[in-house]
């Protein structure tokens, strides 16, 4: 598995698995609204971009 840096740039063409956690496997969503907040700035942000083929919210870390 390769681990890429904050800087690195994403290229077009490629895939990724962007993940991230919260510390000590703490929570980063405490409510529903939370889960919805976080994908309503995602698609706002981002889904313009980026094309996402699936994506895992779990309340201490998210997968796309």
């Amino acid at each position: 598995m390769t681990c890429v840096s904050i800087t690195t740039p994403l290229e077009s063409g490629c895939f990724f698995h962007i993940y991230n956690r919260g510390i000590n496997g703490e929570k980063i969503f405490y409510t529903p609204d939370h889960f919805y907040q976080f994908l309503s700035r995602y698609r706002i942000l981002l889904s313009k971009y980026v094309e996402t083929y699936s994506y895992c919210l779990i309340p201490n870390h998210f997968h796309f």
